[in-house]
């Protein structure tokens, strides 16, 4: 029975660092989580044109083989799912790599991408600040 309290303390003061670290959930300030994607482009300070393709760039770990893109318009308030790209799987063409052309319904000065593990939404990341999408 001791040997069980010890093991659910050391449980709970586990799963209290993790909280307390922000680690392996959103925890609300739209911070990127899980550390297994990092956006590398568009990933602040770009004036993008409707109309003129872009490259979004990310890396990400090997066991990650799908991913989901997400644009938001207002500084990561809301991010509006699969307005980018609903899966690119590490099968297609686009893996790592992904021409986008953005369209009228995408303007917007306080830009950012978020970039999903499609298999954990809880592992993500997104640009590091705002970005412009010009008509």
């Amino acid at each position: 029975m001791r040997s069980l309290r010890i093991a659910c303390l050391w449980t709970v003061c586990l799963l209290a660092s993790i909280a307390l670290l922000g680690c392996g959930g959103d925890d609300g300030n739209n911070d990127p989580q899980g550390g297994d994607i990092t956006v590398l482009a568009p990933n602040g300070g770009e004036s993008l044109k409707v109309g003129e393709a872009v490259s979004i760039r990310w890396d990400c770990i090997e066991s990650i083989k799908d991913v989901t893109i997400a644009l938001s318009l207002d500084n990561g308030s809301t991010f509006l799912p699969a307005k980018i790209a609903d899966t690119v799987d590490d099968q297609s063409s686009g893996w790592k790599n992904l021409s986008w052309t953005p369209s009228a319904d995408q303007v917007g000065d306080s830009c950012l991408l978020r970039i999903y593990d499609y298999n954990d939404t809880n592992n993500y990341d997104h640009s590091d600040q705002t970005f412009t999408v010009s008509p």
